[in-house]
């Protein structure tokens, strides 16, 4: 009983301290305790200072004193709690707010959170393997921070309770003149005074071997002996010895070439270690920062420098990386040091005090050179990332369709304030117009030539700004920063909502940008993101009245040299719109060869579903049954093209007629003949259903897409789940579609239509349906790829690490504590198929619910509250601690949504 009420007391405050912030302090008082748990006010106040000795509470010594859970506090704060009591509340806020900022183990390596938190992930989990971890092989160029990464790893070791502090022995294996004495340092010699060497140093810890590929092959055969059986002799001895000992190995060379064969195959443990040029330049702003204000902490002086200077050092490729990059700042200050005042309180550096390797790579600023360029304190150059400017520039555009609320007449208005913001952001690029360099002046040359040859093409105007500012967007997308990443992940749905808006009310400014924005993708081998879309179309909106392109495509294909070209130009020339698109063919080209050039062109633009070509010769038949492959589209043919024929033809366009009128009236009865094909094959599709949250949807599909081998044709598109059920079989995406598999997490009931739910993605059956599926489009070995990458990627943990911004271990370990309440306060158990469902919806649920966006509509809210008032309460008792660690309320339309998630195994 005692032991019970004991852990009572103990589970009571740890709830009370989730989401606490300092209010209500007196509800931690052993008085309200007791009161609360019906517990007699003695026995309160034993057990709660015997939790205080056992290490699972803290007080503050006040009168009354106040308790508060220990591991609560430590993980809301990300912090430790070293301490068992403080004098007062406000000791106890100021150690956890001075621990919080405090960095820990892996946080002090710049680009923890961008770059190389892969490598840190890796490093993690080889630390908490069970038993005892796992060996860790950390491969990298000279000077990428390997060493740094596991120092970084053994003090994460010591934080985590891993590893005792103190004992991580360091080995310099380049240094050792001879295998000789490798083996006496690392193993230990009894001939030189029993020196006991680096393994009997590093019993119980870590042992870093570094370069370990300047060891020789015997000393690499008796470390493969200690890690097969973790026994080892000194030299001179026949003693056999054993240590608890975690090697870390790190290796400038290919590990293949670096470390025999079968000892590297004993380090499963493979961490790959990124050269400076391939992190990301807010990393290596970062670090340049961090070594000056530490060369100024070091010379107890202010340091200065130009904004030449600093994008000089930005610039340049440094071979020998993080290492060269600390060296060329010392260098700097050293000679900006040699030619100050001895009592100067500040450090001025210039261009000339940069190392000769660094101004012979770039070409000097003349301003600069004569000391005319303004100085700027380390201390005070921009914290702020340029991908964080751009974030909230973006946020500002789409803010302006958010409050648009879907009024037609308010559309001037977005658009105003659309312009207004672009215009201000401008200023701003303007500005900070040094900080391009090479890779974004070669961006720009393609982004201006493809907006040059467009804006011809269609007689449009574009801001001279435009290229400018797709150019900086392309340059952020192309740094691979996870912050623009997962800002385009979340705001995905309302980027398509915006541009559905300039499809609906601005088609040609919408047609231009798409054609744009497919040319800058195929020259610079890039998915240009929805975004800079949206600012393409807007700035092409802003410089253009009423900007008109034709719902028909029109085609003209030739033999001969420039033959199309010319007409098609003549024509769109009288017409005085471009109306015609060419297709130049060599003069031996039959059918075959203009099917292939057709189809290319039609694909390439998904916008448009009705096309008509005119070309000189051969057989309709033939090239109709070329592109009949084509889902949806309908396609008009006339032969014997003239320029004539091509008149009447794009006249007809322009007037808004439908294809086969135009071609009845413009080839006449004795005219050249002329046929109107409709494709009659619906494109395959796998459609995830979407019953909350399309972001969700479309996080799911990435993962799906980017576990298959290759690109397919089967379209793999996200769908509301509720317009299913509602609209049936009449639903326009069976119109569309050849629906071959529907995945969500619960059956809409398609008769003749596959489902499969997302808990059964990774069992064999569900395999099996997936495999059916894109059978059409993958062959036997392709399928088998696919499977072993879905394998790994659809793993629960990697699933929900994909689709919230929330930490995913943390968030499970809440998620799962509350379904396993769920499921005993119901009484009733759920499927592996209802729990991983489950799992996901209640991940995404927390997100939405911290972000605001939660459901909203679910049907007959105010019903299930009346139906399902006791399920309503159950699920709030068991989510209390997950909603109260987030700080959020779980509404009744999500509740509502829950339980139809249980109701696929559990009855009320």
């Amino acid at each position: 009983m005692f032991v019970k009420t004991k852990e009572e007391l103990l589970e009571y405050i740890k709830g009370l301290t989730d989401g606490f912030r300092g209010e209500e302090p007196e509800r931690f008082t052993a008085s309200a305790i007791s009161a609360r748990l019906n517990v007699s006010r003695n026995l309160t106040s034993q057990y709660l200072n015997e939790l205080v000795k056992d290490g699972l509470l803290v007080k503050a010594n006040l009168r009354p004193v106040y308790f508060f859970h220990k591991g609560m506090l430590e993980a809301q704060y990300d912090a430790t709690v070293a301490q068992p009591a403080f004098d007062s509340l406000r000791e106890l806020a100021a150690h956890l707010n001075r621990e919080k900022n405090r960095l820990r183990n892996f946080q002090k390596a710049v680009g923890s959170t961008r770059s190389i938190s892969d490598c840190i992930e890796q490093l993690k989990a080889a630390v908490k393997y069970p038993p005892h971890g796992l060996p860790v092989l950390l491969a990298g160029q000279p000077g990428t921070g390997k060493k740094l990464l596991a120092r970084l790893m053994y003090e994460y070791a010591a934080d985590e309770g891993v590893l005792p502090p103190g004992r991580l022995v360091a080995a310099g294996c380049a240094e050792y003149r001879s295998d000789g004495e490798a083996l006496a340092q690392i193993f230990g010699d009894v001939r030189r005074g029993d020196a006991p060497g680096c393994l009997a140093a590093a019993d119980g810890g870590m042992l870093l071997l570094d370069e370990a590929g300047a060891l020789g092959s015997e000393c690499q055969e008796r470390l493969l002996q200690f890690m097969q059986t973790g026994r080892y002799s000194r030299c001179g001895e026949d003693a056999v010895r054993m240590a608890d000992v975690r090697l870390v190995f790190t290796v400038s060379a290919e590990p293949g070439r670096a470390l025999d064969r079968a000892l590297q195959r004993l380090i499963p443990v493979s961490v790959s270690v990124p050269p400076l040029e391939e992190r990301t330049p807010e990393e290596k702003k970062e670090l340049l920062l961090y070594f000056f204000k530490r060369e100024a902490r070091k010379n107890g002086r202010k340091i200065f420098i130009g904004t030449s200077v600093f994008h000089r050092m930005m610039d340049y490729v440094y071979a020998g990386n993080v290492a060269q990059l600390k060296n060329c700042v010392r260098s700097c200050c050293a000679n900006a040091f040699l030619y100050s005042d001895a009592d100067a309180e500040s450090l001025y550096v210039y261009q000339y005090h940069l190392p000769e390797e660094i101004l012979a790579a770039s070409r000097a600023d003349p301003a600069a050179e004569n000391e005319q360029e303004s100085l700027i304190s380390i201390n005070e150059y921009e914290k702020l990332d340029a991908v964080d400017i751009f974030v909230r520039f973006y946020d500002s555009v789409l803010g302006c369709f958010a409050r648009q609320a879907g009024e037609e007449a308010s559309l001037g208005g977005v658009f105003e304030r659309c312009y207004a913001y672009i215009n201000s952001f401008m200023d701003y690029l303007y500005f900070d117009k040094k900080h391009t360099n090479s890779r974004f002046n070669a961006i720009k040359q393609v982004v201006d030539g493809v907006l040059e040859a467009v804006s011809e093409k269609y007689h449009a105007v574009l801001p001279v700004h435009c290229g400018f500012l797709i150019s900086r967007g392309l340059h952020a997308q192309m740094q691979r920063n996870l912050t623009l990443q997962r800002w385009l992940e979340r705001r995905d749905a309302e980027l398509e909502g915006a541009l559905g808006t300039l499809r609906r009310t601005s088609p040609g400014e919408m047609t231009i940008a798409l054609e744009a924005s497919e040319l800058i993708g195929q020259n610079m081998d890039l998915r240009i993101s929805k975004m800079d879309l949206l600012l393409l179309a807007l700035n092409i909106k802003y410089s253009n009245k009423g900007v008109q392109v034709s719902a028909i495509r029109g085609v003209i294909a030739c033999r001969g040299y420039a033959t199309a070209s010319s007409m098609a130009e003549t024509v769109n020339k009288l017409i005085g719109r471009h109306t015609f698109d060419a297709i130049d063919l060599p003069v031996n080209a039959g059918e075959a060869d203009l099917a292939v050039r057709l189809g290319k062109y039609i694909r390439r633009r998904p916008t448009c579903r009705a096309f008509i070509l005119l070309f000189d010769t051969g057989s309709m038949e033939a090239v109709g049954e070329g592109v009949g492959g084509i889902a949806n589209i309908r396609l008009g043919l006339a032969d014997n093209v003239s320029t004539a024929l091509a008149l009447a033809v794009g006249r007809g366009i322009w007037s808004g007629q439908e294809i086969g009128t135009i071609l009845k009236s413009a080839c006449g009865d004795a005219a050249p003949g002329c046929r109107v094909l409709a494709s009659r094959r619906k494109q395959e599709a796998v459609v995830f259903m979407s019953d909350a949250d399309t972001g969700v949807a479309e996080r799911m599909i990435d993962l799906f897409s980017g576990s298959l081998p290759r690109p397919i044709e089967t379209a793999v598109i996200a769908y509301d789940y509720y317009r299913l059920i509602q609209s049936r079989e009449e639903d326009e995406l069976f119109g569309r579609y050849d629906v071959k598999l529907l995945i969500g997490a619960m059956d809409p009931g398609f008769e003749g239509i596959p489902f499969l739910a997302i808990g059964d993605m990774i069992t064999a059956e569900g395999l099996g349906r997936i495999d059916a599926a894109l059978s059409g489009g993958l062959d036997a070995a392709e399928l088998d790829a696919f499977n072993k990458n879905l394998l790994k990627d659809f793993s629960l943990l990697n699933v929900v690490k994909h689709l919230t911004i929330l930490n995913p271990e943390k968030l499970m370990g809440y998620v799962q504590e509350a379904v396993t309440r769920l499921r005993g306060i119901t009484g009733k158990r759920f499927s592996n198929r209802v729990t991983i469902a489950l799992y996901i919806h209640i991940s995404c649920l927390i997100e939405r619910l911290i972000t605001r966006t939660p459901i909203e509509q679910y049907p007959e809210t105010e019903g299930f509250l009346r139906e399902k008032e006791r399920f309503v309460a159950q699920v709030k008792e068991a989510f209390h601690f997950l909603t109260s660690h987030y700080a959020v309320e779980i509404p009744v339309s999500e509740i509502a949504y829950i339980y139809q998630l249980v109701a696929l195994d559990y009855e009320d």
